[in-house]
């Protein structure tokens, strides 16, 4: 999601291209798994296309794992107790994550009052979409439940740079007990929200920060194999009507994830440029946000197409794909990368990097 975006773009650290790659094949999946679902609605298709695809939502648990191991690898030498510090850390993420955002929420807004009104939506809905805190349902946009454990652990990462071992030890009680919980145990709002089981996810993504970051390069060719393998045997496993990613399948896709992101952690003579890889890469956030409901109006169109020239199901798939994904790159370029600047450029008057005093 959005700090996976920012994965390779450390500055003075070596541009990490494997990790582009997975964000773009993460985004994918996630794509993927929601043209399927859609398309299968009885007022679509009413059938299924790729019924694989179905675990494509395992896309989330990857992005979660890259974001803990970007955010570690980018800020693990901040220096701790340094008020300036953190303030460099939530204005990068401020940057990275709500501009976008606003954008794809003023339009989301903007559409459903010219079409429907507020009807199913009050301005607590609004504030809490616009503000990514915590919240028991997203009406506005419903992939944003991730961006809320992200800043969620956001939170916590800043205590961790305040003071490594007491934010360290935080952050393992929390993962720690976010696991038992869910597997033990059914939770209500807002402890569903406070002990998710994704939340071992970031610290299996720092874990594979540490390794790299302290040089341990053992074994990453067969961390490869044995993650495309496990990531094959859990997508050719029977989904059902709709995959359920359960505690077992959180850890599964988390274990994969991190073995395949310390496979790509790769030497020099790996780490090689696919721009059009890159291009997909970079705008995985933006493919993240304006998706689901560039989906929906697709498969409208994909049924109204049908009625007058019946052509396979399959074709209407990978087109949603290929144009979402277009639409994702166009977006990013003239709407996600301008308002980051934007936004760079109003904190700059307020936030001055420590460095610059020094």
């Amino acid at each position: 999601m959005a700090t996976a975006y920012a994965a390779g773009m450390i500055a003075g650290r070596p541009h990490l291209h494997g990790l582009t790659w997975l964000r773009a094949a993460a985004a994918l999946l996630v794509l993927a798994y929601h043209v399927e679902l859609t398309l299968a609605l009885p007022k679509y298709l009413a059938h299924p296309v790729l019924p694989a695809f179905r675990w494509g939502q395992a896309g989330v648990q990857i992005f979660f794992v890259l974001s803990g191991f970007v955010i570690l690898y980018a800020h693990h030498h901040e220096p701790q107790r340094d008020a300036a510090a953190i303030r460099g850390f939530a204005v990068k993420r401020f940057r990275t994550i709500y501009p976008p955002l606003w954008i794809v929420l003023a339009i989301v807004v903007a559409l459903t009052l010219a079409i429907a009104g507020l009807r199913h939506w009050t301005a607590i809905d609004v504030v809490a979409a616009f503000l990514v805190i915590p919240f028991p349902r997203d009406l506005l946009l419903s992939v944003e439940w991730t961006l809320r454990h992200e800043v969620f652990f956001y939170l916590l990462f800043a205590g961790f740079l305040w003071n490594r071992r007491i934010g360290g030890t935080i952050l393992l009680l929390w993962g720690g007990a976010s696991l038992i919980a869910a597997a033990t145990m059914p939770l209500a709002w807002p402890f569903d929200f406070v002990l998710n089981a994704n939340h071992i996810l970031f610290l299996f993504g720092m874990a594979v920060a540490r390794l790299h970051l302290n040089g341990v390069a053992h074994g990453r060719r067969s961390a490869i194999v044995v993650a495309i393998l496990l990531f094959l045997w859990l997508f050719a496993r029977d989904p059902g009507p709709v995959a359920q990613i359960r505690v077992f399948e959180t850890l599964a896709f988390g274990t994969a994830a991190a073995l395949l992101i310390h496979g790509l952690c790769a030497p020099p003579r790996w780490n090689r440029r696919m721009p059009w890889v890159e291009a997909c890469g970079a705008a995985s956030y933006s493919l993240y946000l304006i998706h689901y409901p560039l989906v929906s109006l697709l498969s409208r169109l994909a049924v109204a197409v049908d009625r007058l020239y019946p052509v396979p199901a399959l074709v209407y798939f990978v087109g949603m794909v290929v144009i979402c994904q277009i639409a994702a790159i166009l977006f990013h370029r003239w709407l996600t990368v301008p308002a980051m600047a934007a936004a760079g450029r109003l904190t700059d008057r307020v936030y001055v990097p420590a460095s610059a005093t020094r």
